[in-house]
């Protein structure tokens, strides 16, 4: 994301080329206070996952590497930890890497996981 207070000077000009004069723009003004600020943002969460080391290409592919962390304690698991401002777009994110993560935290995300599998499991429970 960029910031628009970057933008340190523009002219424009007309069909002629020449510079013309207009009105500096009030950003908050114009489009709504906090717009522009970070007094009105959501919260973030921690996310941790844990993984199998053998699904870490998998899961490359999914998220970006430099969230993921080896553990040193359990020599064949690892954590993915990052943070979210939306928890059912993490949730839609776990379902989408399948059996390779199991949710650690955040708490909410691991019920909103946990409620959606009892769903699917009651979709599919006469087949099984």
């Amino acid at each position: 994301m960029f910031k628009v207070s970057r933008i340190a000077a523009y002219k424009i000009m007309d069909a002629s080329f020449n510079y013309k004069t207009v009105e500096k723009i009030d950003f908050k003004k114009d489009f709504g206070v906090g717009l522009f600020s970070s007094e009105n943002q959501k919260p973030l969460f921690e996310v941790i996952l844990e993984y199998d080391i053998t699904n870490e290409f998998f899961l490359i592919d999914k998220i970006d590497a430099k969230f993921f962390h080896r553990m040193s304690s359990i020599k064949d698991k690892g954590q993915i930890i990052f943070s979210v401002s939306d928890l059912e777009w993490t949730s839609n994110l776990v379902f989408s890497l399948q059996d390779k993560v199991k949710v650690i935290a955040h708490f909410e995300l691991k019920e909103a996981v946990k409620v959606r599998i009892k769903r699917i499991n009651e979709l599919y429970k006469d087949d099984i």
